[in-house]
């Protein structure tokens, strides 16, 4: 009922203001926790071309490729957010409540794309997360893993 009432008003604002991207993007919001990212991802993709300054929307967009198992894409969404500042990209998360929002996403897509076997693309995160936290322990294995998956470690 109360999620009904929030979609109808959101939608209403949208129908009277089609580039009101605030009500976009609480939408966007609204599908992905009805595990809807098709959906949701629509509304993130018009709040991100009328909110270009604000990374949210295209975090969310990566939320939902995530979701629809397109990983490929949410990488390449992230990693795109990754040549931004590290403090812009926190404040980016907490507005999607990322259960981390004090993690540099460098460190996160290391760790993420290390986890599942990527490597090769997780070394250059892994390396500018080093760059942030140059004692990390957990880094400096996953970077010792990455050096040698290339044969570059024995």
């Amino acid at each position: 009922p109360r999620i009904i009432e929030a979609r109808e008003r959101y939608q209403r604002a949208l129908t009277a203001h089609p580039r009101f991207a605030p009500a976009a993007y609480a939408l966007g919001r609204l599908e992905l926790n009805q595990n809807e990212p098709d959906r949701a991802r629509r509304y993130f993709e018009n709040a991100a071309a009328w909110l270009r300054a604000n990374e949210a929307p295209r975090l969310g967009i990566a939320r939902c490729d995530l979701k629809r198992g397109a990983i490929d894409e949410a990488i390449a969404t992230l990693e795109s957010l990754n040549t931004r500042p590290d403090a812009e990209l926190r404040r980016s998360f907490a507005l999607v409540q990322d259960p981390d929002p004090s993690r540099p996403i460098s460190r996160q897509l290391g760790e993420a794309l290390a986890a599942i076997g990527e490597f090769e693309r997780a070394l250059p995160h892994l390396n500018r997360a080093l760059e942030i936290e140059p004692g990390d322990p957990t880094l400096r294995y996953l970077k010792a893993q990455a050096l040698q998956f290339r044969g570059e470690l024995e």
